[in-house]
């Protein structure tokens, strides 16, 4: 229902609808509920903008921390040295075909 249509209870009183409809047209309520929508869908439309933007900004953010614990795990296995498996995989493929 619209804000702006006779309420029910008005219908059983004769000569309220008439009221009614002078209180709107005096007050002027058409175009201040025109206004009060156009600034509530400005303001949702703003705070979807700004969701967004936030979503955006926490999405990078743990790009950023995935990307430096990538780093930090291939530092540390560049620094034990490869696996001991890796290992004789290589010994067994590379080492032994050449003797």
């Amino acid at each position: 229902a619209d804000l702006l249509d006779v309420p029910e209870i008005l219908w059983e009183f004769d000569g309220s609808e008439r009221l009614f409809e002078q209180v709107v047209n005096n007050f002027d309520l058409k175009r201040r509920i025109g206004l009060l929508n156009l600034r509530l869908s400005y303001h949702s439309d703003f705070m979807a903008a700004f969701g967004e933007h936030v979503r955006h900004r926490h999405s990078n953010r743990l790009e950023k921390i995935i990307i430096i614990l990538i780093a930090f795990e291939t530092a540390l296995a560049l620094y034990h040295g490869p696996p001991e498996a890796v290992t004789n995989w290589y010994r067994k493929l590379f080492i032994k075909a050449d003797t």
